[in-house]
């Protein structure tokens, strides 16, 4: 089952490396991360691009926030599991372990769904 995470930013130099990175690690490879970047005037672009992979698609132009970016988002996602990766700490920290989205992917596996 492929997994896709959406990641919506904007000036987030401080924190994409850390959410890029938590991505990376995740145990569970049939990952593709999503970036859609709010046409950040940082250096958040220049992060993303410095750390780009195979796996990841991005997307930086003006948006009306973050709803429209999820949308933004959606539109390029064709998997049965979505992941909204919100740029903040506990989140990152807390839900998406090395291992949640394996277990995601197993419990729904389990379910059938």
């Amino acid at each position: 089952m492929k997994v896709s995470i959406i990641t919506t930013c904007y000036n987030s130099e401080s924190t994409i490396l850390g959410t890029i990175k938590s991505v990376k690690e995740q145990t569970y490879k049939n990952i593709e991360h999503i970036i859609i970047d709010g046409n950040s005037s940082d250096n958040t672009i220049d992060i993303i691009n410095n750390n780009l992979n195979s796996k990841m698609k991005v997307i930086s132009e003006p948006d009306d926030g973050c709803y429209d970016a999820f949308n933004k988002g959606l539109i390029k996602v064709r998997v049965k599991l979505l992941v909204f990766y919100i740029l903040m700490m506990c989140f990152i920290q807390i839900l998406l372990s090395k291992k949640c989205v394996k277990k995601l992917v197993m419990h729904l596996e389990y379910m059938e769904i």
